[in-house]
């Protein structure tokens, strides 16, 4: 399920007097029962984490959470713990949420050596940039650093995501080519198919200008102005993107800021900074969906100093003719013009506006039909598996038959037929699967994907592998972690709020420990700690965007057996691309 979505749709829950009481048994049971950490760096030591022995004991599986994605600490303690596992336990595959196809190049360079680790995590986790850090790199150049050591059974880095088709669709095409040339057009129409279903999405009505990128590389740019609405149905706003090469370095747009329905005129701004080395700086405003959208007097600003070009650029959207400088893009269905009859500021405002009647495309038949070519492969592999083994080996056509199952996943999430959650879970079970007998994994992920939660990767994963598999939140009091505030391009550090009373980053805080692994199974069944623990907490969840709430609801030992605790944390730092 999405992150945070559960617990969004339950809401907070309120705290009684009695179960505060409670509160302060379970920060003495905390004290006695956790085990501190000394640190998050990664080291060679691992005494610290010696109760991991116990915790895990005979199990094949340990999933590994995160409260707040983009954490530096639960990055670095999490690398920690697989040291652990690997060098001590036997642990010898790491299952991370990014497509499964693209993690396998990387996986070629843990293996051979082979390779730039850096230039392969910013190819291909660019736009899931969670992964796209320091500490990641630090990860992997570890695992590459350990299987050349020969000091235990070689590592190896999976993904068990499929949002992206490009790859899983190439993979898939070139074995049919190969081995059923018949069947190769089938893919070619299931590839046409998902490009025309995901490229039908709202419809928009834009205009754009092209910015003196050497006026704004390196410096911080404010874009405002004023905007009034009727019956917009998306939203109405300004954007601005930067590009260095042929790719995205910043994006910003006012998706997040409520502007829709009928509003009067406003002013409105966005910020953000540009890097140095953009060479390609675009900015203007759009309105998706439906309605009519006023916009006028755009202002800039540079480092806080306005900028102007009466020259370049109609900023106050006077020009009876259209506003000098800028592309104007109604597309199908759309109308952009100047406008007499109502001004923030002057005589004009450039209206943007859908055409009477219009209704943007509805991308459903189009995943239909996509489903319906993926599944054909799919069946076809099913049907023709024995020919394909003795036309090729066991490895490539199960390969290739895993990655028509990602792009049935694919359209089936797109559609609303199946969840991304029992998806990966199904991954993550293949993995295992061809995987060595009696192989140990680790799976990486957030929270509320590893957790016991009805419908989560969790759930479905803890219907499979049920004891044999330890589950572990992890947990912050204060600090910042990365969040997007409107896309990938668009990162920020946000301020985590301390734990309030009811929550669990609350108790934590008040035992005194600063970094720590609790087990909760330890807790006395029946006992009035094991039901403070069991329900009535909050637990903090914060997942790729800024949020909006911090706290939701929790069923503390019934999703997790472990609490990893980290009280102060800090946001990743991003992997800078050269």
């Amino acid at each position: 399920m999405a992150i945070g979505l559960l617990a969004a749709l339950v809401g907070p829950i309120a705290h009684s007097g009695p179960a505060l009481a409670q509160d302060g048994a379970v920060v003495d049971w905390i004290r006695r029962t956790a085990q501190p950490c000394e640190s998050c760096e990664p080291r060679d030591d691992h005494q610290d984490l010696a109760s991991l022995r116990q915790i895990v004991g005979n199990a094949h599986v340990v999933a590994l959470g995160e409260g707040t994605v983009g954490t530096r600490e639960f990055v670095q303690l999490k690398h920690r713990i697989i040291e652990y596992l690997a060098s001590e336990m036997g642990f010898s595959a790491v299952a991370i949420p990014a497509n499964m196809p693209e993690t396998r190049a990387l996986n070629d360079y843990i293996q051979t050596g082979k390779g730039d680790p850096r230039a392969l995590i910013s190819w291909y986790w660019l736009k899931y940039w969670p992964l796209n850090t320091e500490e990641m790199l630090a990860f992997v150049e570890w695992m590459r650093a350990y299987n050349a050591s020969g000091r235990g059974r070689p590592l190896q880095l999976v993904g068990f995501d499929m949002i992206k088709p490009n790859l899983p669709t190439d993979v898939v095409r070139e074995y049919l080519r190969r081995v059923d040339p018949e069947w190769a057009d089938s893919l070619e129409a299931l590839s046409r198919a998902l490009t025309r279903a995901r490229q039908t999405r709202a419809q928009s009505v834009s205009l754009q200008g092209d910015f003196p990128a050497v006026d704004a590389a390196g410096h911080h740019v404010r874009l405002s102005g004023w905007i009034r609405t009727e019956n917009v149905s998306d939203y109405a706003g300004l954007w601005c993107r930067a590009d260095a090469g042929d790719a995205m370095v910043v994006f910003n747009n006012m998706e997040r800021q409520p502007v829709k329905g009928t509003r009067g005129w406003q002013r409105y701004a966005l910020e953000l900074d540009i890097p140095a080395n953009a060479d390609h700086v675009v900015f203007g405003a759009q309105m998706p969906g439906t309605g009519r959208a006023w916009f006028d007097s755009l202002g800039i600003e540079i480092d806080g100093k306005p900028w102007s070009d009466p020259n370049k650029f109609d900023l106050p959207m006077e020009s009876a003719g259209g506003p000098i400088g800028f592309q104007l893009t109604p597309g199908p269905g759309y109308d952009i013009r100047m406008d007499d009859s109502t001004a923030a500021v002057g005589r004009r405002s450039l209206r943007l506006s859908s055409v009477e009647g219009f209704v943007p495309p509805d991308p459903t038949p189009l995943w239909a039909a996509a489903e319906k070519c993926a599944s054909r492969i799919v069946q076809r592999f099913e049907s023709e598996g024995q020919r394909y083994r003795r036309a090729s080996s066991d490895d490539e056509t199960a390969w290739a038959a895993r990655n028509a199952h990602l792009l049935l996943q694919r359209t089936r999430v797109s559609l609303q037929e199946g969840s991304r959650d029992s998806s990966i879970a199904a991954n993550v079970e293949w993995i295992m699967e061809r995987l060595p007998k009696q192989s140990k994994i680790v799976v990486w992920a957030h929270n509320d994907e590893v957790a016991r939660t009805p419908g989560s990767m969790g759930d479905w994963l803890a219907k499979r592998f049920g004891k044999d598999m330890v589950v572990v939140g992890f947990a912050t009091n204060e600090g910042q972690c990365t969040t997007a505030k409107t896309s990938a391009a668009n990162l920020e550090a946000t301020e985590i709020q301390p734990g309030p009373d009811g929550s669990f980053e609350a108790l934590a805080r008040a035992s005194g420990v600063p970094r720590f692994l609790l087990d909760l199974r330890r807790a006395k069944p029946g006992s009035q700690i094991a039901a403070r623990l069991h329900e009535g907490l909050t637990l903090r969840s914060i997942g790729l965007s800024t949020p909006k709430q911090e706290f939701f609801p929790a069923a503390l030992s019934r999703e997790f057996d472990v609490i990893a605790w980290v009280e102060k944390t800090q946001a990743t730092r991003t992997l800078a691309t050269h």
